[in-house]
């Protein structure tokens, strides 16, 4: 480029704005400046937040000594901010449930559990087991200058708010020092259950000359699941007379139904008490009496069966 026939030079000029906040995260023993591992850093866009209180990582032999909530949020400023994470040399928390699997079974009664546990931490110190659903935090017991290894047994009573829904088990301290976390299904257990046949049936009779006892004409069961995993009480299954067998003239035959010899009438008749599974073959107990006065028809009639479960 010429102006007036002089040669004329070009420039240009460059502007950065830094729109990003830093934060440093550095990691202290806290007896001192001791510099335990590298800094973290976390960058952001301006006047947004930070939140560093999960950037404690693991030093072996140390144990953090977590700030509180506050010293560890805020918001991205220009410039560089450093946040002081501090250790102190000691064991960390271990912490192990016992109770198997995936799934804790509770009370169908009391919502009750018995927790198997055990954990290491550091002589007299005290610690606490936690329950958390959902952010839902329940301390479970508390410890005060245990041993360095405890093992233990804790019965609990569950909220039903929990039941069907994924708890973590750990242990806490007041550093805010946490243990690794056991995570299981709280499930209340189903205890028995009763399952019956549809319809039985007698077959065809002639009216009898004598008092004639009839048995079924095959083979039905009722059967007893008993789906127990904590409370084995016994359970009591009792049948009564509803309907009585009745034809199509409202002609009834009241009280002719027995059960191992015993009449079968309005009142419950308790025919089994017991834990565990039943399975009753009702054609080896359940009869018939017939007499000669009886009229002719078809009879039908209802029973009504009772499973009765509850603590002793």
């Amino acid at each position: 480029m010429s102006i007036n026939g002089q040669a004329v030079g070009k420039s240009s000029a460059v502007s950065t704005v830094d729109y990003v906040g830093r934060v440093n995260v550095v990691f202290l023993a806290d007896n001192g400046f001791e510099v335990l591992r590298a800094r973290e850093v976390k960058s952001g866009i301006l006047t947004t937040k930070f939140d560093v209180t999960d950037i404690y990582p693991e030093i072996a032999g140390y144990i953090p000594i977590k700030n509180d909530a506050v010293q560890d949020t805020g918001t991205f400023l220009p410039g560089n901010k450093t946040i002081i994470h501090r250790y102190r040399k000691g064991e960390k928390l271990s912490f192990k449930l016992k109770n198997l699997g995936d799934t804790l079974y509770i009370s169908r009664f009391s919502n009750q559990s018995k927790l198997t546990v055990s954990f290491t931490h550091e002589d007299g110190a005290k610690v606490r087991l936690v329950g958390n659903c959902a952010g839902e935090k329940r301390i479970l017991k508390e410890y005060s200058n245990a041993a360095h290894q405890v093992d233990d047994e804790i019965i609990c009573q569950f909220p039903k708010s929990w039941i069907n829904k994924k708890v973590d088990f750990y242990l806490e301290d007041d550093q805010h020092q946490m243990s690794n976390k056991e995570t299981r299904i709280i499930k209340q257990e189903r205890g028995p259950e009763l399952s019956l046949p549809s319809k039985i049936d007698f077959g065809s009779h002639e009216i009898p000359l004598e008092i004639t006892v009839c048995s079924l004409t095959r083979a039905e069961w009722v059967h007893v699941k008993d789906r127990s995993e904590l409370d084995h009480y016994p359970w009591i299954l009792k049948v009564r007379e509803e309907h009585p067998l009745t034809n199509q003239n409202d002609q009834k035959l009241i009280s002719r139904l027995y059960f191992k010899g015993n009449v079968i009438n309005g009142e419950n008749q308790t025919i089994g008490q017991d834990t565990g599974n039943l399975n009753l073959d009702l054609s080896q107990y359940l009869q018939l009496v017939l007499e000669p006065m009886d009229q002719i028809g078809s009879y039908h009639g209802e029973l009504r069966w009772t499973l009765e479960d509850a603590p002793n």
